[in-house]
């Protein structure tokens, strides 16, 4: 979540922190700190950049001057349930600790890595085509991204044929689709309204996901709606 707040912007990691610090207990400096406070808060691609990293059990929690965002721990996700209550407890005590005075805008955004053992090239498994000169775009390496607005949601959707990702501690080669969905609209950033409004928002990256795949990569899948 982006937000404006009141505070001084070297104060509010601290404010944060004594609320949630039971539970995230290992704290790291990142390295955008080696940086000149009057760089930081002026240059607009460091504007909304995490300044610490924390770490429970079985989340990462980054907190900036104007943002904070939540993860699961070393690729481990534990389903949208579980994931969603972390994130409806840490909105909540940062809420109450009166930092945010505006939430600005709220997403979700999941990386889902196929494994190339397993599904081959993702443009195999996806209801999406590229040609060029009329022939299929399949190559081993192929990026593509695009950005589409529907539902009062925004979505940064990208693929990638050829990647590599750390699981369990093994580096596996596959491909991404990475799935940015996120609002800025003022009506559903209201504080009261943020739980529902994430709500909605994991359900329009599930549409957009599932209806990315094809009928052969979800059957090998055996997806639980």
């Amino acid at each position: 979540m982006r937000f404006n707040s009141n505070t001084p912007a070297d104060a509010i990691f601290g404010i944060v922190y004594n609320s949630i610090k039971d539970e995230y207990k290992k704290v790291e400096k990142l390295p955008i700190l080696q940086l000149p406070e009057e760089i930081r808060a002026n240059d607009p691609n460091l504007i909304f950049k995490p300044y610490y990293k924390l770490a429970s059990e079985n989340f990462i929690l980054q907190i900036g001057p104007r943002v904070i965002s939540i993860a699961s721990y070393n690729n481990n996700y534990c389903g949208w349930k579980t994931f969603n209550e972390e994130i409806q407890k840490i909105f909540k005590k940062t809420l109450e600790t009166n930092v945010i005075s505006e939430p600005q805008r709220l997403g979700v955004r999941y990386i889902n890595f196929f494994e190339r053992t397993l599904y081959g090239n993702i443009f195999s498994n996806i209801n999406l085509s590229i040609q060029l000169n009329n022939a299929p775009l399949n190559n081993e390496e192929t990026v593509i991204r695009t950005v589409f607005d529907q539902n009062n949601f925004i979505t940064n959707l990208q693929i990638v044929s050829k990647a590599q990702m750390l699981v369990k501690n093994t580096v596996k080669d596959g491909s991404i689709v990475d799935i940015d969905t996120f609002t800025e609209n003022k009506d559903s950033l209201i504080a009261n309204k943020l739980h529902i409004t994430l709500e909605n928002g994991h359900s329009e990256e599930k549409i957009i996901f599932f209806g990315l795949l094809n009928a052969d990569c979800l059957n090998k899948l055996i997806p639980q709606y």
